[in-house]
This record gives C-alpha cells, sequence and structure tokens, in this order.
C-alpha cells in the first residue's frame, strides 16, 4: 500500500513546486559539455517569496570542493553580485533578492564559480 502511494505523493510535491515558481539546479550531461557527473555539480534552488523577492538557497554542495560567489546573469538588477565573486556560498542559508526588476514572472540565470569554473547554476522561470 506505501509503495501505491509514493509515486503520486512525488508527482504533486512536483507540481507544487512547479506551480510555486520554485526552480532546481540542472544540467546538461552531454559528453561535450559535461565536465563531472550531475551528481558530483552543487544543488541551487530559487523560490519566489513575494512579487519582487526571490529567495535562493545552495541545498547541497554535491562534489565540489569550492564555491564562490553569486550573481545573477538575467533580469538585470540593481546589485547583481549578489554574494562577492572572493566569498564562499553558505549551504542551507536562505540568500533573498529583492529588485523590481524581479516583479512577475521572471526568466532568471544565476552564476557561481565552483572549483575555479564559472558555472549557470539556475537558469529557468520564476
Amino acid at each position: 500500500m506505501k509503495q501505491s502511494l509514493l509515486l503520486p505523493g512525488i508527482i504533486v510535491i512536483a507540481l507544487i513546486a512547479l506551480l510555486s515558481g520554485c526552480i532546481t539546479s540542472s544540467y546538461d550531461t552531454g559528453a561535450e559539455h559535461a565536465t563531472a557527473p550531475a551528481e558530483a555539480m552543487p544543488t541551487f534552488s530559487a523560490l519566489r517569496t513575494n512579487d519582487t523577492t526571490v529567495m535562493i538557497m545552495l541545498l547541497s554542495p554535491g562534489d565540489a570542493e569550492e564555491i564562490k560567489g553569486l550573481k545573477v546573469v538575467s533580469p538585470v538588477i540593481s546589485s547583481p553580485d549578489v554574494i562577492d565573486q572572493n566569498t564562499a556560498v553558505p549551504a542551507g542559508k536562505e540568500i533573498r533578492i529583492t529588485d523590481p526588476a524581479l516583479s512577475g514572472k521572471v526568466d532568471l540565470v544565476v552564476t557561481t564559480t565552483v572549483n575555479g569554473e564559472s558555472l549557470v547554476v539556475l537558469n529557468g522561470t520564476v
């Protein structure tokens, strides 16, 4: 009985996340793009908390030894360097970004530096 309820439960959770404007990191694991398996990469999440605020969180560092800086590439906001490029990104800490450019549904693109390489860690609509 428990197993028969597991899949519908997962589907409901996924739908709630999708409808609430939540995005999570995903990586292209094609041979021409990937330098490491996706499970080795850090996992970030972004969640809209109100009309002009988005919360970003590092859920898991994966196998990354160093994750520094956090920059909003799109949309253009007044202070795109949310975390300085020389500062480590703390796992599990809520990073709130409030800006008029985040009003309504926006395509959010966020980069960070992972083990010395710039990487797009969030790319989706919130």
